[in-house]
């Protein structure tokens, strides 16, 4: 914890649990993965959240349940003015869509990138597919309160 209050602190991710640190980093995201939690981050201004597991993944055995596209529509619909949202855990390209219907901003991929066979060309496949995701553009840095406390 003594790094994450350091005053130089650029950027950090949180766990959903984590306190936040006393000197704002200039770019602040969290983990969350109830309504509770997301209001929480919502409150404390962070720039952006992963929620999930979207679905069962074995890149972190043990999280869940899956929320699915209606635990995350659901958990949306209830804090309307939540930062963007990264859809997180067993995402793949095939559910953007899916995702973006229900008000999710992009996705956060790692395990399937970390085991492909040529992992640059999954990236740049998940890339093309993720222009479902175009909204997004330019919504990081424009949700941060004015006045952060």
């Amino acid at each position: 914890l003594r790094a994450v209050n350091a005053p130089q602190l650029a950027g950090c991710h949180l766990a959903s649990h984590t306190a936040f640190p006393r000197a704002r980093p200039s770019l602040a995201g969290r983990s969350v993965h109830t309504v509770e939690e997301l209001r929480r981050a919502t409150v404390e201004g962070v720039d952006y959240v992963t929620l999930g597991p979207f679905a069962l993944t074995p890149s972190k055995p043990g999280y869940g349940p899956a929320l699915g596209k209606s635990g995350i529509a659901t958990i949306l619909s209830a804090v309307p003015s939540a930062p963007p949202v990264l859809a997180v855990g067993g995402v793949t390209a095939a559910d953007f869509a899916t995702l973006a219907a229900v008000g999710v901003h992009g996705a956060a991929i790692m395990g399937p990138v970390m085991r492909a066979v040529d992992p640059h060309q999954l990236a740049m496949h998940l890339v093309e597919a993720a222009d479902v995701f175009s909204s997004f553009s330019g919504v990081m840095h424009s949700h941060r309160p004015k006045k952060f406390s």
